[in-house]
């Protein structure tokens, strides 16, 4: 099995929301207080097509991993300058990534995040960073394994007084 990475066009848009709608489900799954909004898919196809599609320079921040000429998998990610304070060179982020559940374990993942880190390192970027849910054990340990650590962790205190999660709408 060979991946093919390519640039997102904007002839992706559908097939982005709709792979972004799979993540943000995993998303739920991997951890109960992560819940979209109702109608999450319509109100982010603008920022996909405004912000994904467009954004071009240093390079494309949308990915799209192919196999056998079927679409397997994205990732989304820029380059970023360190914090005024911070003496470093720029950052590579991941945002957002997802494998089609039927191409999982075969290496896709690996071959969209090593396609960007790869990217990133030839404008520049010494350090990358990946956010994911905390509770999502598959994800964590996914990132782990390609060596990345922890460096920043965000707390999170839910108001046990609010009432709960809630509800999209």
């Amino acid at each position: 099995m060979s991946t093919t990475i390519r640039a997102a066009t904007p002839a992706d848009l559908d097939l982005l929301v709709a792979m972004w709608t799979g993540l943000m489900n995993a998303g739920r799954e991997g951890d109960g207080r992560y819940v979209p909004v109702r109608g999450a898919e319509e109100r982010f196809r603008g920022h996909i097509r405004d912000v994904w599609l467009r954004v071009r320079k240093p390079f494309p921040m949308a990915w799209i991993a192919e196999v056998e000429g079927q679409p397997a998998g994205f990732l989304v990610g820029t380059l970023k300058q360190p914090h005024m304070i911070v003496d470093s060179p720029p950052t590579a982020a991941i945002h957002d990534m997802w494998v089609e559940p039927g191409c999982r374990r075969r290496g896709v993942g690996t071959d969209l995040a090593r396609h960007f880190l790869a990217t990133a390192r030839a404008h520049g970027a010494r350090s990358f960073e990946v956010g994911t849910l905390a509770l999502d054990d598959r994800a964590v340990g996914f990132w782990k394994a390609l060596g990345f650590t922890d460096w920043f962790v965000r707390l999170r205190l839910d108001d046990p007084e609010g009432g709960g999660a809630r509800s999209g709408g």
